[in-house]
């Protein structure tokens, strides 16, 4: 009989190679609404030693404790991986921590969405989607195992209901009474299976990090001797462009403007640009162009980032920053 209530795993993982700063998160919940589903668990990594990493756990149906956990696991860290942490994760996190009234901010946290990085850099990777299941099947990362997820987010939300109660859950507290099942023992079965797919999925978005990660560190900018910049992700707002830089070294946060109107903000290893740019669409094919005293120069063409010009342009502002 599985009863359990609390899955508490703590293990380390060989041959995994991870900062010492970023931890890797999957937070799992009984459906996709913050305010209407709970969040029943979480899994993360973080570095241990050289070639290991720290795998955590903790799935309980005591939301509460869930939401303690992870932010206990969070402490020492300044990056926070996700697969797609601006639609999920953090919108859940934020308002769970708005339900139980706890003190806490990811302000001070660099929060890296994959998703988002391989939609940047999708026309490198000739990815025609951007879902998950997508992009694990191109670059071969395949799961052991396979979970009815539905089926899962069913079980965790059945409650038994008072049978003078007409409610959503009544047809299937007269199914599992019918089929003699316990309750508490298939609701721990399905914490049991979520918990070993949150492992996997923890397991695939280091592997897609690191894919990402090789492919931005090919396209890095020296700056100096042994001091490179790499472009993380960049983003379209309106009439300019936001181009987000990983740095080699920590900095102190500062913001910098230029008499070209655009900006400069640093904080820790992370350096922003914000440019004023100009749209040019021309056969189906738009451009982003930036303006110079010898005319327009192309940044992104196509959704293809032209490296070179990028690296050029930055390298005129570098003294702010080494």
């Amino acid at each position: 009989m599985i009863k359990m209530k609390i899955i508490d795993n703590n293990k380390l993982l060989d041959d995994c190679k991870l900062s010492k700063d970023i931890i890797f998160l999957d937070i799992e919940a009984t459906g996709f609404s913050p305010k209407k589903d709970s969040i029943v668990g979480f899994s993360c990594a973080s570095h241990f030693s050289q070639n290991k990493a720290r795998f955590t756990q903790y799935f309980s149906f005591e939301e509460k404790a869930v939401i303690e956990k992870l932010l206990e696991a969070l402490i020492g860290k300044n990056e926070i991986v996700t697969f797609s942490g601006d639609k999920f994760e953090f919108k859940f996190i934020e308002s769970k921590l708005e339900k139980y009234d706890i003190n806490f901010s990811f302000k001070d946290f660099i929060l890296t969405d994959i998703q988002k990085s391989f939609k940047v850099f999708s026309k490198y990777f000739d990815l025609k989607e951007n879902n998950r299941a997508y992009i694990e099947n191109k670059f071969n990362l395949n799961k052991k195992n396979s979970y009815d997820m539905n089926s899962i987010a069913r079980v965790l939300k059945f409650k038994p209901k008072n049978k003078k109660t007409k409610d959503k859950n009544q047809a299937d507290e007269i199914l599992f009474e019918k089929q003699s099942i316990d309750v508490d023992d298939i609701r721990g079965q399905a914490l049991l299976e979520l918990s070993k797919h949150s492992e996997e999925e923890i397991i695939t978005l280091i592997a897609l990090y690191d894919v990402l990660d090789n492919f931005k560190c090919s396209h890095s900018l020296e700056i100096k001797k042994n001091t490179h910049l790499i472009l993380d992700e960049y983003d379209l707002i309106g009439d300019r462009l936001q181009l987000v830089f990983r740095a080699d070294s920590y900095h102190k946060k500062a913001v910098y403007y230029n008499a070209d109107f655009s900006e400069i903000s640093i904080y820790k290893n992370r350096i922003i640009f914000t440019l004023y740019i100009k749209k040019i669409s021309a056969y189906d094919c738009l451009s982003i162009a930036y303006e110079t005293d010898c005319g327009y120069i192309p940044l992104i063409i196509d959704n293809e980032i032209i490296f070179e010009n990028i690296n050029y342009l930055i390298s005129k502002y570098k003294d702010y920053f080494v």
